[in-house]
């Protein structure tokens, strides 16, 4: 059904923002209060079976201790307590302990808050299928709420049932949600950067304890007796858990990297995109039953694991290859199996069922192909069409399976005539094997299409067929990135050898554009071959032959996007343009690519460059006409990324949001007005520093008219385990981040041009961004104080990581370390500064000039979704912000020559806090943190407390391994008087190594 494009619907008018806000608030309450009180009943349970196990598995004394520690910092068994007095008490305890026990406290505390966060995946699984049983309750009906808030305005996730009813009743018209859908591009990059800290093989246990407990604590009727059972596996299974190591013993290579990402493809998502497409479906035949679901996939994944070179010299190109064909071997294994089950399936027999013409005419073929399948399956199979055309398919399956093997052991450098050629027909040049997924892809239809011609349908197949769509034999896309002084490097050695009359380095930016443009139009090579390139240089042209190979055997969506970071200038660009045209990329002359180049603005200062350079761009014949094209008008497309990590480390999180916001609604009309499709690709971290937080509420906050159907997301470290390991979980994040762009591109606002909004948040973003870079940047003694004061340099050492924690080897500047380590570092202190700080200076400005500006504040959290989503993020940081133990790291870890210094650092934080934490309260009208959202602030409230024994434990466990660096060995004891016993720095590192595990876990997002 085709129907002309109509504008998104305006609804920014239909109620009054403060009923809006008010009524989305009850809502949020309602479900807040139904988690709080699951999250209450079944705690219970968890904190039974862990004192079992402690019980179980530590000495009498040992175990009481470590219940005592956590009895000391339970907010609930010690109400009234003083706070100073109870952390006295845990002090003194830890200092009680040997390094064993120390050890013993640290894994127990781990094990506990990976518990609860087991827990409370469950409840939000739970949550999400009430809320299913709900939508699946109202279809049909024509109730309407009134007062519900306007889709514009409504911050709590939708169903695809709750967001279609909505749209029609706001009379959202079909042909405008059908030509959505067709364009609808939702990408998910899954990533490997050192956050995610617990082993694959913890994760199986925690897989296996999460089923468990969902049995147990399901509503189905069981007797006391089956209970009990499963109360005994669980505790034996966590026990199990418990004399398991959870630290790496190894660091990890990429390849285990790649493999640890792809188990959420194999355990999770590959059986859960087909259930996302009958959801959709389902929803759109009750709301919309004239609109159809694309064949295409709407939303697909891609991974840098594998293919990220940026600062990982790990990654070779025979890595990207064989992560390639590691990826095809999966999909290959995938789908043998499901052909397979098919086979045993459609045991029609034509004695009782039509067949189509050609189905018959495909076993002709096939039979003249492959004598052999039809001399073994002839006879079984005479009068079973469909169980022999599927013996062909798994016959073809197994040799592209057998051929994905040879190229792996080959290497990409072996020449597509260098492989043995098993499968060669007596037909000269054609191959028996799949040599792409179209042809896989048309052997399943050519089934689908007879067995609809005789009346029949088979789910099986519908669900395979959605996962060949979705994953295709690449199962996801691989993207390249690498920073961009590798390019200008690797082209000025060229020049050099080429004895151009000025090198590429000696030419300014004007010079370097012209000839770089002059040699994407000649058909001259200007690469050399048999050249003893530098190292550096050599990998740099090998990447782009690599990929010209990888795409000739694998086709174009194994990897057609190469991302450069640190992308300043045109040349930038053109650079990788002109690589990859030495590489047979790219064709200037037919304007044909094979390669989507995406800069990756990172900096404030690239952030606000970016729309000259794209336009500067934009203008070039040359880079325009290499854009695919996309849609129904056939609109060329650009593909953006815009860095969280290192905007926020540069300026604070007020001014890097701010910037990026700005710079997309920059981008988006700039592309509007060269007719360009933009597709934004966001690199989120777990962290709140990192751009993280919920996925719906960041893509509704947004600016209007700016995703039209298109987003591309990270997913990093930890954020692959909350939202992917559990299958309902995965559909859950599926569904309510489609539903998001869904109601971002169809339902929009004019808040964004707001003039005086706009003022207003760029003011904030600059005061915010002057105090900020004032205490980080400016401040001499503060890269000291990160180092000493956060476990910054232990971090280093887990094991967690093919990539280095720092650009540089040796460099202990700030400018060196990653985004990642530094917001690492400071949440396991318990500071989280890099998500916070420099907001409170720039909202106590505005309020101390003018006290009507606290008026207006509130009117933005109320009515405009990026300011709610920006003030919620802040808070829900704060509420983590521990500064009491904050101090204790400080005092027990600094110094004594810093003293003074770290003494006046820590009085700026503290101070900045109380100024952030009060104002925010004051904006959202709540007496507490997280007043609106009861769910987490009981979960937060638990986790703060909970964690604290853990805290203490690393600063005495990071003191004395620190101290025996200084002056080795160090004789140490429960009392911290010395018994004689020496502890080897491996065994100290390892205690602190457990204690940031087990914050990690506590915390739930780290970097």
């Amino acid at each position: 059904m085709n129907m002309p494009k109509s504008e998104p619907l305006n609804t920014s008018k239909m109620q009054s923002s403060e009923k809006v806000f008010a009524c989305d608030q009850q809502r949020s309450n309602n479900l807040g209060g139904d988690t709080s009180r699951l999250l209450k009943q079944r705690l219970e349970l968890v904190e039974d079976l862990w004192q079992t196990v402690l019980r179980s598995e530590c000495p009498p004394e040992q175990a009481e201790r470590l219940l005592r520690l956590k009895q000391l910092s339970d907010p609930m068994a010690l109400l009234g307590a003083h706070e100073k007095s109870t952390s006295t008490a845990i002090v003194l305890l830890i200092r009680e302990m040997d390094l064993a026990e120390a050890i013993a406290a640290a894994r127990a505390f781990s094990l506990y808050f990976q518990l609860v966060n087991i827990l409370e995946q469950r409840i939000e699984e739970d949550s999400y299928l009430a809320s299913m049983m709900r939508s699946q309750g109202n279809e049909g009906s024509e109730s309407f709420d009134p007062f519900a808030p306007p889709l514009a305005s409504q911050t709590d996730p939708a169903t695809f049932s709750e967001l279609f009813e909505r749209l029609r009743q706001l009379n959202v018209p079909p042909g405008q949600v059908e030509t959505l859908l067709q364009e609808l591009d939702i990408r998910l990059v899954f990533t490997a950067h050192p956050t995610e800290i617990v082993r694959h093989t913890v994760r199986h246990k925690q897989r296996r304890v999460a089923s468990l407990l969902q049995q147990l604590q399901s509503d189905f009727d069981r007797s006391a007796s089956e209970k009990e059972i499963l109360r005994l596996q669980l505790e034996e299974e966590i026990r199990l858990w418990w004399r398991t190591d959870e630290l790496h013993q190894f660091k990890p290579s990429v390849l285990d990297e790649v493999d640890y990402a792809l188990h959420y493809f194999q355990q999770v998502l590959f059986d859960a995109m087909p259930q996302l497409r009958r959801r959709i479906t389902s929803a759109l035949g009750v709301s919309y039953p004239d609109v159809h679901v694309p064949q295409s996939a709407l939303c697909t994944f891609g991974s840098w694991v594998g293919s990220d070179r940026d600062g990982n010299p790990s990654v070779t190109p025979e890595i990207t290859w064989r992560t390639a064909c590691y990826q095809r071997q999966l999909m290959l294994e995938r789908y043998i199996t499901a052909v397979q089950d098919l086979r045993d399936q459609l045991s029609i027999s034509m004695q009782w069922s039509q067949v189509s013409t050609p189905l018959l005419e495909s076993l002709e073929m096939d039979r003249l192909r492959f004598p052999k399948v039809y001399e073994e399956r002839a006879a079984r199979y005479r009068l079973e069409p469909y169980r022999l055309k599927l013996s062909y398919t798994l016959e073809r399956l197994r040799l592209t399976q057998h051929r994905n093997r040879q190229l792996a052991e080959a290497g990409w450098q072996t020449p597509t005539e260098g492989i043995s050629q098993n499968d060669l027909t007596t037909n000269p040049g054609e191959s028996l094997h799949y040599e792409s997924v179209a042809e896989f892809r048309s052997d399943l239809e050519l089934v689908r299409n007879s067995l609809v011609s005789t009346d029949l349908t088979c789910e099986p197949l519908d669900t395979l067929l959605s996962q060949v769509h979705i994953f295709g034999f690449s199962l996801a896309s691989l993207d390249i990135r690498q920073e961009s002084t590798r390019h200008s490097d690797a082209l000025d050695e060229l020049s050099r050898h080429l004895n151009l009359p000025r090198s590429y380095e000696q030419m300014d930016e004007e010079e370097r554009s012209q000839w770089l443009i002059e040699e994407l139009q000649t058909r001259r090579p200007l690469i050399p071959s048999a050249v003893a390139w530098s190292p550096s240089t050599a990998e740099t042209f090998a990447v782009f032959r690599m990929l010209h190979r990888l795409q000739e055997e694998f086709g174009s969506r194994i990897c057609r996007t190469y991302v450069i970071s640190m992308s300043h200038t045109v040349s930038d660009l053109l650079e990788v343009l002109l690589l990859a045209k030495e590489a047979g990329l790219v064709d200037t002359n037919s304007n044909y690519a094979d390669l989507l180049v995406v800069p990756l603005f990172e900096t404030v200062e690239d952030l606000q460059r970016a729309p000259a350079v794209m336009e500067e761009l934009f203008k070039l014949p040359v880079y325009r006409n290499l854009l695919p094209r996309v849609g129904e008008n056939s609109q060329h497309l650009q593909e953006l990324m815009l860095g969280y990590s290192d905007s926020n480390k540069d300026s604070g999180f007020l001014s890097s949001n701010w910037e990026i916001h700005q710079a997309q609604i920059a981008l988006q009309n700039l592309a509007s007005r060269h007719e360009i499709a933009l597709r934004l690709f966001h690199g989120r971290g777990g962290s709140v520093g990192r751009g993280g937080g919920p996925a719906y509420q960041a893509i509704l906050a947004q600016p209007s008219g700016t995703l039209q159907g298109r987003i591309k997301i990270t997913e990093q470290g930890e954020v692959l385990a909350s939202k992917y390991s559990l299958p309902e979980l995965a559909l859950y994040n599926l569904e309510t981040v489609t539903t998001a762009v869904l109601q971002n591109s169809l339902v929009t606002n004019q808040l964004d041009a707001t003039p005086s909004w706009n003022k207003l948040m760029t003011r904030l973003a600059a005061r915010s961004r002057e105090h900020y870079r004032a205490l980080v940047h400016d401040n001499p003694d503060l890269v000291a104080f990160f180092q000493q004061v956060t476990p910054i340099e232990e971090i280093s050492k887990l094991q967690i990581s093919s990539r280095p924690a720092r650009r540089k080897s040796g460099a202990k500047d700030l400018s060196s370390l990653r985004a990642i380590p530094w917001v690492f570092g400071w949440t396991q202190s318990r500071f989280l500064l890099p998500s916070w700080f420099g907001v409170g200076t720039a909202l106590a400005a505005e309020v101390d000039a003018d006290l009507g500006q606290l008026d207006l504040l509130k009117r933005l959290h109320q009515s405009w979704p990026f300011f709610r989503m920006l003030i919620s993020k802040v808070e829900m940081t704060l509420s983590k912000v521990d500064l009491d133990l904050a101090h204790h790291y400080m005092t027990t870890l600094g110094s004594s020559s810093h003293r003074e210094a770290f003494d006046r650092i820590f009085e700026v934080i503290s101070m900045e806090y109380s100024r952030t934490k009060e104002l925010v309260m004051n904006i959202t009208g709540h007496e507490k943190l997280l007043g609106a959202d009861p769910a987490l602030q009981l979960s937060v409230d638990l986790r703060n407390r909970t964690i604290v024994p853990l805290g203490f434990l690393q600063a005495a466990l990071l003191r004395r391994l620190r101290d025996q660096n200084r002056q080795p060995p160090m004789s140490e004891s429960p009392g911290m008087e010395g018994d004689g016993r020496t502890y080897s720095r491996s065994e100290l590192l390892r205690g602190a190594l457990l204690t940031i595990n087990g914050i990690a876990a506590g915390m739930r997002n780290t970097g």
